[in-house]
């Protein structure tokens, strides 16, 4: 009963599905995070279900501005906002308290719309280059990795407020444990959707997410809720990209 409760807390923090309603406790919140790939392969079930149906009645390309814009919308467009209010940070190329304070204003700036038009149409591109015969498998483990990213970037890096604020329940307070379960999860439902090329997949985007989060973390002084958004976008992106890479490619 516990883990069910648990599970619902992820599947309310992850998303605009409707659960029962589990009084929002700190220890259960972050205990939330081994459920992180499972939400993924929830949403990514949704992905093929969604693609499926746009692209029999309508066009490939149609089904992938449906796919993205339901991941977006699923969401509540939480990790989109993330990621506007980290490239508008970033981008101001201010000092680490300036940048929080910017990430913070609810106004959007250039630079975040900018950068996130940029990576939603890297992400269609991409999206509608995966060979026909991978799409429906890449889909469903894609918010499968990049959930399991965000995780991985509160177990390796502190918080940028200190302990504050949403990213203050995560950062550097993740253990082993979590993380190890994140990974057998992540890792068992990639290897049943793609065989050894989930493997594959995994490690490369682990390694981009890694140097991203790295980056992140340099300019900002470490990890928010808005970064943790903008690293489950990112790492969707590098899914899509390593797929067009790796099965386009010339891999196989």
């Amino acid at each position: 009963m516990e883990l069910l409760k648990t599970l619902f807390v992820a599947i309310t923090f992850l998303t605009k599905i409707p659960m029962p309603l589990i009084p929002y406790q700190e220890k259960r919140l972050r205990e939330s995070v081994i459920f992180f790939p499972v939400v993924g392969a929830l949403i990514g079930s949704l992905y093929v279900l969604i693609y499926t149906a746009a692209q029999g009645l309508l066009t490939t390309m149609i089904a992938g501005v449906f796919v993205l814009f339901f991941g977006a919308v699923i969401t509540g467009f939480l990790h989109y906002d993330g990621l506007m209010d980290t490239f508008d940070g970033i981008g101001s190329q201010k000092p680490k308290d300036a940048i929080l304070e910017i990430m913070k204003d609810s106004r959007v700036g250039a630079i975040g719309v900018i950068m996130t038009i940029f990576i939603t149409l890297l992400q269609w591109s991409a999206i509608v280059s995966i060979p026909e015969i991978y799409i429906l498998a890449i889909l469903f483990v894609a918010p499968i990795i990049s959930r399991s990213m965000m995780v991985y970037a509160m177990f390796l890096f502190p918080s940028a407020k200190h302990g504050e604020g949403l990213g203050g329940i995560f950062a550097k307070k993740v253990n082993i444990r979590q993380l190890s379960i994140v990974f057998i999860i992540t890792i068992g439902l990639s290897v049943i959707a793609l065989q050894m090329y989930g493997v594959l997949l995994f490690i490369l985007v682990l390694g981009f997410s890694i140097f991203t989060m790295k980056y992140i973390s340099m300019q900002v002084g470490g990890m928010t809720g808005d970064t943790y958004g903008a690293i489950q976008v990112i790492a969707e992106l590098y899914v899509y990209l390593f797929a067009v890479f790796v099965f386009k490619g010339g891999w196989l």
